[in-house]
């Protein structure tokens, strides 16, 4: 028992918080494997077998009619989508699938 709370009381005594970290919303990826990465300056140099990279926007996306990016203030949904509908006001309704 001796031992037990010796081996113990160093653990109560010296726990340290640990932070997760946080996504960036507006963050960058492919739609393939990245398989090299490179830097030079300050350009990073990328490639791989992927054909598109740009902001990553899962299950729903607003597009900018014009240039086709995405609205990244857009809902986030958390699963699939299977309707967006506008409610008249600048918002939506989203059905998402379960």
């Amino acid at each position: 028992m001796k031992k037990f709370c010796t081996l113990l009381l160093p653990t109560v005594l010296f726990t340290f918080t640990v932070f997760s970290q946080t996504l960036l919303p507006d963050y960058y990826g492919t739609n393939d494997q990245v398989s090299n990465i490179e830097r030079s300056g300050n350009t990073v140099y990328i490639g791989g077998a992927f054909t598109y990279v740009g902001p990553i926007a899962p299950y729903a996306v607003s597009l900018n009619i014009t240039s086709g990016a995405p609205d990244l203030s857009f809902a986030k949904p958390n699963g699939s989508v299977n309707a967006v509908v506008s409610d008249g006001s600048g918002g939506w309704y989203i059905q998402k699938i379960n």
